[in-house]
């Protein structure tokens, strides 16, 4: 094997391309419409590690493969979603924008999630690089957020604030928060727990995190970020005692400081009005989802991707609520039950996978902040239209990597 100087020529090339995932979610960062620059990256890296795991032990693959059958499952719910999804929009009349956004998905389940997840499969040191290079770009778009809210830029009340370049760094912000916890988890839970420098580094992260989160008036934000402190305690937790004193603190903190009013102006805002059922946002999603539901039981396979606003009233629509924020029900409704299996599904099927490979005395970061990532991206999702965001695909496919890295141990990694 080619070499650079001590280095593998493979493992060199690989983790500079990994670099790319500080473009995640940086539309304007673009190659080609939804393609971006990460995602060539990510797609480069998976396609030159194809012959090395071709050549990894391909009979320890088929034993994994004859006796874990739950893997096989998870590509067929890809493929049903694909399929879902397409034959919608083909019943539609296939419209431009319904045909884009099948694209798009296609290109991240079909493409980026499975070469993501080969190039990280075999190597301990790939996963590191995947999740520095997220780190980075999260840490960008943190400051996106955080520089507009300084500046004055940002709004305080009304509309969502954006971040860099105009872009939607949400999920990517999330997955960089989970990445950090889970190094900070891991570190916590390694025998010898000893303070380093680095561990200062990650908690000014994680503060840096949570405060572009706090300004960005995101509330699927807030939700995901408690989900991320409460799934990365229990991924790492020693006992029940820990998760439920974590879990009560959060509870406690949070209360509290609502009730005191003590929160920033905007988040106070925020909560408020998710509270107030009076509210024309709170309306509107719900008439739109009682509108969109009734639809589909006339067209039970789908009305097709992005076609929702056919059938919402201009009035809800010119309020950006031209579809129901929450990606199963807005599966079902757009692509029907052959998508809408999948996204319920796979998120538990995946987890489970994970858990089989990873008993809770060995869990390093780098083959957990996958998984650890997941759950906080799909519980966003549940407040969204769409898990269009590249960076949470991204942590699919490096959950499914780490799922798959325990099959016949054919090497160990060193950093």
């Amino acid at each position: 094997m080619r070499r650079l100087g001590d280095i593998p020529l493979r493992e060199a090339i690989v983790p500079l391309l990994f670099i790319g995932g500080v473009t995640a979610d940086f539309s304007p960062l673009s190659v080609h419409l939804s393609l971006l620059v990460s995602d060539v990256c990510l797609i480069a890296a998976g396609v030159i590690s194809l012959p090395y795991a071709l050549a990894q032990a391909p009979q320890a693959f088929l034993r994994f493969l004859e006796s874990h059958r739950s893997f096989l499952v998870a590509a067929v719910l890809g493929v049903l979603f694909l399929v879902g999804t397409g034959l919608s929009t083909l019943l539609a009349g296939a419209p431009r924008a319904g045909v884009e956004t099948w694209l798009l998905f296609a290109l991240l389940v079909g493409l980026v999630v499975p070469l993501t997840a080969l190039a990280t499969a075999h190597s301990d040191i790939a996963r590191r690089w995947l999740g520095r290079g997220l780190l980075l770009g999260a840490t960008i778009g943190s400051l996106g957020f955080v520089g507009k809210a300084v500046t004055g830029s940002a709004p305080s009340y009304g509309f969502r604030s954006s971040g860099l370049f105009g872009s939607d760094p949400l999920l990517l912000i999330i997955v960089g928060l989970t990445i950090v916890l889970t190094r900070i988890g891991s570190r916590l839970r390694a025998p010898e727990r000893r303070l380093q420098p680095i561990l200062l580094l990650e908690l000014v992260l994680v503060g840096l995190f949570v405060a572009a989160l706090a300004v960005s008036r995101y509330r699927a934000g807030w939700v995901a970020a408690i989900a991320a402190v409460l799934w990365v305690t229990a991924l790492y937790a020693r006992s029940l005692k820990v998760f439920a004193a974590v879990a009560f603190a959060l509870v406690a903190v949070g209360v509290t400081s609502y009730k005191l009013s003590i929160l920033p102006d905007t988040v106070q805002t925020r909560i408020e009005q998710s509270f107030d059922s009076s509210q024309p946002d709170f309306f509107a999603r719900r008439e739109v989802a009682k509108r969109l539901l009734w639809v589909w039981t006339q067209e039970p396979w789908g009305i097709g991707l992005n076609e929702s606003v056919r059938y919402v009233p201009p009035v809800f629509a010119s309020g950006r609520v031209d579809s129901i924020h929450n990606f199963v029900a807005n599966g079902l409704v757009e692509g029907g039950p052959l998508a809408a299996l999948p996204l319920a599904v796979f998120p538990f099927l995946l987890t489970a996978m994970w858990l089989r490979r990873h008993p809770q005395h060995h869990r390093p970061w780098e083959r957990t902040w996958g998984i650890a990532a997941l759950w906080p991206a799909f519980i966003a999702a549940q407040f969204a239209t769409s898990l269009y965001q590249h960076a949470a695909w991204i942590a699919v496919g490096a959950a499914l990597g780490a799922s798959v890295r325990h099959v016949g141990e054919a090497r160990v990694d060193t950093p």
